[in-house]
């Protein structure tokens, strides 16, 4: 495990949740962790983010009796690496999962691919028409070029309460993503939040405060916390705020869609619990 620049980490994905990346950047400023650099460094040791090492970009080296060393990307960790950057934190620690730079770059992404460590989708869910080569030419170079997608967030918050189980399978957020695309309507963004990119907080200020990154979509700012009733009947501890009245529906419509037989095939389906949990928000 050693420290790398948050910026040269580079995404497996083309997007994020950036109300869930907000909310991170949110309970990370409270922790007031850039006034406590011992307090920081304990919190970034125990949070390490997994990366594999790909080849060089390119055969030549900057010094000629050391070779190059290849790019480090991020196999998990995208919302917490964008929240980190958001509160001007520029370094991380990083646990290298594997060290695959010996191999071509082709080979690179065939391995990638067969381990399941890339999501070829776009910011709406639609798959890649052109596969694993269009996403390899798709890919961010950087987290904060990373697009919103909502219903990446709207996962995260039916999760929290209590719409499904937390599964360590691959890309589970997502997947869920997709499946409530078309349950639950959502409004259009602003066009001059339509790009949902990570603005970084001013690197020359000392302060814990960072450039706020308002949701596109209202709904999901106001349902960043879950009703605490909700998560009881799902059996989710933790939430302890109500959400704001004004869009109750769309979180209630989207635990309705997850305990629906529909979702019966996504990792951590709860069905009836969850159902429970839905008409507690009814």
């Amino acid at each position: 495990m050693y420290k790398v620049s948050l910026m040269d980490l580079r995404p497996t994905q083309l997007s994020a949740g950036m109300q869930q990346v907000t909310e991170k950047r949110d309970k990370l400023i409270h922790k007031r962790l850039l006034e406590k650099p011992k307090k920081l460094d304990k919190f970034l040791r125990e949070h390490p983010i997994p990366v594999v090492r790909g080849p060089p970009s390119s055969p030549q080296s900057h010094f000629e009796d050391a070779p190059q060393a290849g790019p480090l990307y991020l196999i998990d960790h995208h919302h917490l690496g964008s929240a980190l950057l958001l509160c001007g934190i520029k370094e991380a620690y990083v646990a290298l999962v594997d060290d695959l730079s010996s191999m071509s770059s082709d080979q690179f992404w065939q391995a990638m691919a067969s381990r399941n460590l890339l999501w070829c989708y776009d910011e709406q869910g639609r798959e890649l028409p052109g596969g694993l080569q269009e996403l390899v030419s798709r890919l961010p170079r950087t987290l904060p070029e990373l697009k919103d997608d909502p219903y990446r967030s709207l996962a995260a918050l039916i999760r929290k309460a209590g719409g499904y189980d937390k599964k360590w399978v691959a890309f589970a957020e997502f997947r869920w993503a997709n499946f409530l695309r078309g349950k639950v309507p959502l409004k259009a963004p602003e066009p001059v939040l339509q790009s949902g990119a990570v603005h970084i907080a001013d690197s020359s200020s000392s302060s814990s405060s960072a450039v706020s990154t308002p949701s596109a979509f209202p709904a999901l700012a106001l349902l960043s916390t879950v009703p605490a009733a909700a998560a009881a009947a799902a059996g989710t501890p933790g939430a302890e705020r109500e959400v704001g009245p004004e869009h109750p529906h769309v979180l209630q419509a989207a635990m309705q869609a997850a305990a629906s037989p529909d979702a019966a095939h996504l990792p951590g389906f709860k069905g009836a619990v969850a159902g429970a949990a839905a008409a507690v928000l009814g």
